[in-house]
């Protein structure tokens, strides 16, 4: 009797211990199949293709990410805006999706919607603007085509993007820019930047100089700026 007390607690013991194992593997092998982060920062000027977004006055900004293993991705981001000529103060929330995947070892495709919103009626009448986009990515550098429409007057226009981002001694990291806008009804505008950056004890901190060159218009002419951004990244 004692013999098959033993034999059973020890048969129990063995069984307990590989569901255990188990478990414990099934613990280990299961991995989220998704990840979401947040991103916090503050820049002396909000500046979006050249052009200032807070009347050449300093901005906090954050965002949230939701990124998908199957290469899908959507997210919000928001900051503080002035435009004098548009409506005054207000406050922009950007909502956007897309699809990233590869092409082959080294390019990689990336194709999405943004639509730009304001608070303020009178600001998003003026300002806002829906986007469809496709991009290409080849090691350090990348390439965007933008198609946009302004809600105002549904003015359509396009906007060409082209990057280059290299590292520098130190952990330091340089980017360069050039982009291009086409405007159907007015001046078409060039715009480049020289960003350097590099992360300090978590922040990711970033000096750039950029300047555009309208074609016509009000603006006509060139006017450059210098702003420094100080960024924070969040796993959620």
């Amino acid at each position: 009797m004692r013999k098959q007390v033993l034999n059973t607690l020890i048969i129990c013991a063995g069984v307990l211990g590989l569901a255990t194992t188990a478990q414990a593997d099934t613990t280990t092998t299961t991995t989220k199949n998704y990840s979401l982060t947040a991103n916090a920062d503050v820049t002396s000027n909000y500046v979006f293709r050249g052009e200032t977004q807070t009347d050449d006055s300093p901005a906090i900004q954050g965002g949230i990410d939701f990124n998908h293993n199957s290469g899908f991705y959507a997210g919000a981001w928001g900051s503080n805006v002035k435009f004098p000529n548009a409506g005054g103060s207000t406050l922009e929330y950007d909502l956007y999706a897309g699809f990233k995947f590869p092409v082959n070892d080294q390019v990689n495709m990336d194709v999405g919607y943004i639509t730009y919103n304001y608070m303020d009626s009178t600001v998003n009448d003026n300002v806002g603007a829906n986007e469809v986009f496709v991009g290409a990515a080849w090691k350090g550098l990348t390439g965007y085509y933008y198609h946009g429409s302004a809600k105002n007057s549904y003015n359509d226009y396009q906007y060409f993007d082209v990057r280059y981002a290299m590292g520098l001694p130190n952990d330091f990291k340089l980017t360069l820019h050039y982009g291009h806008k086409v405007n159907d009804n007015y001046r078409n505008n060039d715009d480049a930047s020289v960003r350097i950056g590099k992360n300090f004890y978590g922040y990711d901190t970033s000096l750039t100089l950029t300047t555009i060159s309208h074609d016509g218009g009000p603006n006509n002419g060139s006017k450059s700026r210098l702003f420094i951004t100080v960024t924070k990244y969040f796993n959620l």
